[in-house]
C-alpha cells in the first residue's frame, strides 16, 4: 500500500509541473507586447489606420488583418480588406507612401 501512496504523490507531483510549465507559458503570452505598429491598411472605404501591439513586423500585419482600421474619410473604423504596410511607431519612421504619411501626422496619436 506505501508503494501506492508513493506513486500517486510522484504523480501528482508530476501533474502539478506539468500546470506550473502551462501556467508559465500561458503568462508569457498575456505579457504586453514589445512594439507598437502602425499600419497603413485598404477598406472599402479607402484608406484607413490600425495601430497594433505586437512583438515582430509579422505578427503586426497579421493582427492587423483582422481589426478595424480607421478611416479619415468617415471617422470611424471599418473592417481591413488588406494591409499595405506596417511601420515601427518610433521618431523617423515613415510610412512609404507620402500621401498616406501626411493623414498618418495628422491624426491624433
Amino acid at each position: 500500500m506505501k508503494n501506492i501512496k508513493a506513486v500517486i504523490q510522484l504523480g501528482s507531483l508530476a501533474l502539478l509541473v506539468g500546470l506550473s510549465s502551462t501556467a508559465g507559458a500561458a503568462r508569457a503570452k498575456l505579457e504586453k507586447p514589445l512594439h507598437r505598429y502602425a499600419c497603413q491598411a485598404i477598406t472599402a472605404s479607402g484608406p484607413g489606420l490600425v495601430v497594433v501591439p505586437a512583438d515582430t513586423l509579422r505578427e503586426a500585419r497579421e493582427v492587423a488583418t483582422k481589426l478595424k482600421a480607421f478611416t479619415p474619410s468617415l471617422g470611424q473604423a471599418v473592417p481591413v480588406l488588406s494591409v499595405v504596410e506596417c511601420i515601427l511607431e518610433e521618431p523617423g519612421a515613415a510610412f512609404a507612401d507620402r500621401h498616406f504619411q501626411k493623414i498618418y501626422e495628422t491624426l491624433p496619436q
